[in-house]
């Protein structure tokens, strides 16, 4: 029996794929809906999450790293003065005013450009920047690659560059779609044979997503990896364009609140608005399975209350500023209230290993994938120079909110 198709997706890409596994009304919100209704003016970004305020400072920070690397080897100069250049060049153009993400991509790129002298295999850039645009079937399938190079003997390398704090697992690198849809458009895609090194089809396509505050990670797949893959996109397409309105259910995940859609959503509404726990009831307490996924549902509801707690921090703080002074303080009966921003101290793990290995001192036995500052201190206790490089070069802080504070008013 044929599917009855009742919504206009054009195409998918990775970002829309992630969204519609991530929630699917926020998908609904942001790509059905205004199709709908003419009256109702959204914007979504093609991004791989939903944006909130801090997101648009990461986003135009990534947008920066990736703009010098893609200049970088589109010039002639291959040193790190000229990487740093392009570096400069983007961060004024993109008019971003905040000192940290300023050092941070200084940082970066200092340790990209030692990847590329001392561990980059040799390769050979073929392609940056590369817009993707294809058909799966019957699902139009659109992106945007960062690099690709060629390794010699039929091995490309496609490369995706990622600013982000963290790093996933293994297993979440070898089954992200992204990479999988890269691997199928530079296999399949007519229009990539152009990029073909003299012709060679590709043997092997190793992916690589380069996270650029800690290393890369890499994955490959087999054939019947990406025959699955295909299947899964094409499901997933036909998916978006046969659900009704009343199947796009809200799934409350760690975005809500954040995402570009929260406002027009209802069941970050009722998080906000319900101030009982009345829900619970369609839970079994006495079931653990049930039990679990209460735990995960108050946990997400938590989560939107602090969203919300920020915002109303964030314009207490301000009129605090405006009342006050951002330095001066407000007493109010016995207690004296001020304005204070946290920070949490963090290590680049690159920069600390290779400060670590030249003064031999670094195990990765005991410390593999994994580099507290705590053990970095216990480890460099009596060497108070190395400990000087770590923290001037590997150290840096994450600043946290602004908060309000108040403390016992001295007499």
């Amino acid at each position: 029996m044929a599917l009855k198709i009742v919504n206009d997706i054009p195409y998918v890409s990775a970002s829309r794929i992630k969204m519609w596994e991530k929630c699917k009304h926020q998908f609904y919100l942001a790509y059905i809906l205004p199709h709908l209704n003419t009256e109702t003016e959204l914007i979504v970004d093609e991004v791989e999450k939903p944006i909130g305020v801090e997101d648009v400072v990461h986003f135009t920070f990534g947008t920066i790293v990736h703009g010098a690397i893609e200049d970088f080897w589109s010039g002639k100069g291959r040193k790190i003065k000229d990487l740093l250049a392009h570096y400069e060049e983007w961060f004024t153009k993109m008019a971003l005013a905040d000192k940290w993400y300023y050092e941070l991509g200084i940082e970066i790129l200092e340790d990209y450009f030692d990847y590329l002298i001392f561990d980059a295999p040799k390769r050979k850039l073929i392609a940056q920047e590369l817009s993707i645009d294809f058909y799966i079937g019957d699902a139009r399938v659109k992106g945007r690659i960062d690099s690709i190079f060629y390794r010699g003997n039929g091995v490309y390398e496609i490369v995706d560059y990622k600013t982000n704090s963290f790093l996933p697992s293994q297993e979440d690198v070898d089954s992200d779609i992204q990479m999988g849809i890269y691997d199928i458009a530079f296999r399949e895609d007519p229009k990539m044979k152009q990029y073909w090194v003299n012709g060679v089809k590709p043997k092997a396509i190793l992916l690589t997503m380069h996270f650029l505050r800690h290393h890369p990670m890499y994955t490959e797949y087999s054939a019947i990896e990406r025959k699955w893959n295909k299947k899964y996109i094409q499901v997933i397409h036909k998916q978006m364009q046969i659900l009704r309105a009343e199947q796009f259910f809200a799934t409350l995940n760690r975005f809500c609140g954040w995402c570009s859609v929260s406002p027009q959503c209802s069941a970050f509404q009722d998080a906000l608005n319900n101030d009982s726990l009345d829900f619970m009831e369609e839970y079994d307490t006495e079931d653990f399975a049930d039990k679990m996924m209460a735990i995960d549902e108050i946990q997400s509801r938590i989560k939107i209350l602090n969203g919300e707690l920020d915002e109303i921090n964030h314009s207490l703080v301000e009129a605090f500023k405006d009342k006050v002074g951002a330095d001066d303080t407000f007493i109010v009966g016995d207690k004296e209230y001020f304005l204070n921003q946290s920070s949490r101290r963090n290590i680049n793990m690159n920069s600390a290993i290779r400060i670590l290995e030249k003064a031999d001192l670094w195990d990765p036995m005991k410390l593999i994938n994994n580099l507290p500052i705590n053990k970095v201190q216990e480890m460099t206790r009596g060497h108070e120079d190395v400990w000087f490089k770590i923290e001037r070069k590997a150290m840096y802080k994450t600043p946290g909110n602004v908060l309000l504070k108040s403390r016992k008013a001295r007499k």
